[in-house]
């Protein structure tokens, strides 16, 4: 009786872990296809150039500030464990901003920006810290 317990215990979890693998799959399929049957009528994918409508202004307004707003979010990202009490006082943070901040103004790309930083504050807090 426990073998043929234990057996459909493992049944059941399996079937679980294929149920949530399957449901991830058609969430990630419809968030992918979704918007391409929702807004082709507002020619946002057949012509750019054509904003008329209000969705398409909307998606030409994200699709130019989305850097900016990925590196507003890893910003908050960043700061959200920082302890000001305690050593190292969140100076490895501040000087990755500090960093993004600068080779960004220079060379105007948001990659450079985000990988120089990266790189210098994990140099900082494997060599220093």
């Amino acid at each position: 009786m426990f073998l043929l317990n234990n057996i459909s215990v493992e049944i059941s979890t399996q079937m679980e872990i294929l149920l949530a693998i399957i449901c991830a799959a058609v969430a990630t399929w419809l968030t992918r296809i979704l918007p391409v049957f929702l807004f082709e009528r507002s020619n946002l994918l057949a012509n750019k150039e054509n904003t008329n409508s209000k969705i398409a202004k909307l998606f030409a307004i994200i699709e130019k500030y989305m850097g900016f707003m990925i590196i507003i979010i890893l910003i908050c990202y960043c700061l959200k464990d920082i302890n000001l009490y305690k050593f190292p006082y969140g100076v490895p943070e501040f000087l990755g901003i500090l960093i993004t901040m600068l080779v960004h103004f220079k060379y105007k790309n948001l990659l450079i920006s985000i990988c120089a930083a990266t790189g210098i504050y994990m140099f900082i807090i494997r060599v220093f810290l």
